[in-house]
């Protein structure tokens, strides 16, 4: 009786040579680093298609769940230039996210011509400026410069924060019942749906 036998062939895999790793003078790993790519920045452009004067709600920061008046989109961050007005619901003068906001259907009928913001009125104006640390001057005469900076720039905010909010609550007199809804919050009560509410 024939028997036919099938060997098994076993191949032997060629493993890859292992770089040595590249040591330094004292013997230990040298590991090279990645160049780091600098990264452009260039100016937003202006995507949102939102009109000046647009009721937006607020949800995220100290001041969410309020509502407050959409002036314009900065131009260098992109971000929504909004106030409450402060008078009605303590929302100052501020930057904004347009993630971070729900548009909403009710807009003021604000006229340009009355309503101007001062071209000043941008992103290096809301930060903070640092100043440059005096090792010769006594600390009572650094004191006393501070809080006079500190004035005046609380002067400029009140006096601007007072000509943007005259400017809406003209607008805001002409609607019944605006002054009320713009200075009560928003909220959910139960079985209330934010996806299938118009707002």
């Amino acid at each position: 009786m024939s028997e036919s036998y099938c060997k098994k062939i076993v191949t032997k895999r060629s493993l890859p040579e292992s770089r040595k790793s590249e040591k330094n003078s004292d013997n230990q790993p040298y590991f090279k680093k990645k160049k780091k790519q600098k990264k452009s920045f260039s100016e937003k452009k202006n995507s949102c298609n939102l009109e000046a004067g647009r009721i937006l709600i607020l949800l995220t920061g100290r001041h969410r769940g309020k509502r407050v008046v959409f002036i314009k989109q900065l131009r260098q961050s992109g971000l929504l230039l909004v106030t409450g007005p402060y008078c009605i619901n303590g929302v100052p003068l501020r930057r904004v996210h347009q993630k971070t906001t729900i548009t909403t259907s009710s807009i003021l009928p604000i006229s340009e011509a009355h309503f101007k913001v001062p071209p000043f009125v941008n992103d290096s104006f809301f930060c903070a400026k640092t100043k440059e640390k005096k090792v010769s001057v006594d600390a009572v005469l650094e004191n006393s410069e501070k809080k006079e900076s500190e004035a005046k720039l609380s002067e400029e905010r009140k006096l601007l924060q007072r000509q943007v909010d005259e400017a809406a609550l003209e607008s805001i007199r002409s609607i019944p019942f605006m002054k009320d809804y713009l200075s009560q919050k928003f909220s959910l009560s139960k079985n209330q749906m934010p996806h299938k509410m118009n707002f």
